[in-house]
């Protein structure tokens, strides 16, 4: 099988390229940028831009017939509010027109969208009623939207928070734990281990299983199970510590000034800081098995190779 992999060079996309190749298919990576290390792993790669719809066709034609479309790009921090909705709405919207427009059509195109389509919850299911609280997840729910709407067969992922090897964003989390202490932080959260995400692209791909929407995700966890998983690993017993939530608030406000007047891109945002607020983001995973892939890694097994990753990187 023949695979376009969008967002090939982030760290999801690395780790969808590296799952097909090691399934025995051939992967055509569509990115912004030229990387040497994926065309090292016999991966044809042609450029563009989501926003730029032509530089989207010109790419299709290069790439030649696929039979699945992964796409995996876009943007989960922002210099502006409106970049969201340009490249995860618009951009998927570009991709969509690009194939209608060139012929480029795949039998099969999966979208990466996310938990934040859905909105904060306990155990959230696929059929609920989508409420995202953050133009992250709004634009995501109008990728989807575009999407379902289009002619193409599809299947949509939604996964939570994606981690694993190569992954920077939970980063300060483990190393928070490492120093033994964590905020007294008492939210659910489910989980997505970015190999677990991968397994199953390559498993819908194979099965040609459209027109659903899946959690792809470990469980629901509190954030003191999360601090003591990852604490058992690195031999540390973490002591939590208040987090006022009006310092949260704060710290984001810091974080929308800095976009507003440098055109940054903040970690912590206001619309993050008003995620982190939630008293729950997790999802069913009741659906999964859909997908006739055994259980997701454990989160031992998960954190175990994340910071295993990030000690031989001297991360950790």
């Amino acid at each position: 099988m023949r695979v376009l992999v969008t967002g090939a060079t982030g760290f999801v996309g690395r780790h969808l390229c590296e799952a097909f190749l090691e399934a025995g298919h051939q992967v055509v990576a569509l990115a912004r940028r030229e990387s040497e290390d994926l065309e090292r792993l016999g991966i044809k790669l042609v450029t563009a831009h989501l926003e730029e719809k032509e530089s989207l066709k010109t790419a299709l034609e290069e790439a030649g017939e696929v039979e699945t479309t992964i796409h995996n790009a876009g943007l989960i921090r922002a210099k502006s509010l409106d970049h969201y909705w340009e490249v995860n709405a618009i951009g998927t919207f570009n991709l969509l027109q690009a194939m209608e427009e060139t012929g480029c059509k795949p039998k099969l195109l999966v979208y990466i969208s996310s938990l934040a389509a859905a909105g904060p919850g306990r155990l959230v299911k696929e059929e609920d009623r989508p409420h995202p609280i953050t133009p992250y997840g709004t634009s995501k729910l109008y990728g989807e939207i575009f999407v379902k709407r289009g002619e193409i067969p599809h299947l949509v992922l939604r996964p939570p928070v994606i981690y694993g090897p190569r992954d920077k964003a939970l980063l300060g989390f483990f190393r928070l734990v490492k120093l033994g202490v964590v905020p007294n932080w008492e939210r659910f959260y489910s989980l997505c281990f970015v190999k677990d995400l991968a397994k199953a692209c390559v498993a819908a791909s194979e099965r040609g299983l459209s027109n659903e929407t899946l959690f792809v995700a470990q469980g629901e966890f509190t954030f003191s199970e999360l601090c003591r998983a990852a604490g058992r690993l690195m031999g540390r017993n973490p002591k939590a510590v208040p987090l006022p939530q009006a310092l949260l608030s704060a710290v984001g406000a810091v974080g929308g000034l800095g976009r507003c007047l440098f055109g940054m891109a903040p970690i912590l945002s206001p619309e993050k800081a008003r995620e982190m607020r939630q008293p729950a983001w997790s999802c069913s995973t009741e659906r999964y098995r859909v997908l006739g892939l055994p259980a997701p890694a454990s989160l031992e097994e998960g954190f175990a190779e994340t910071i295993q990753w990030y000690t031989q990187n001297s991360l950790l």
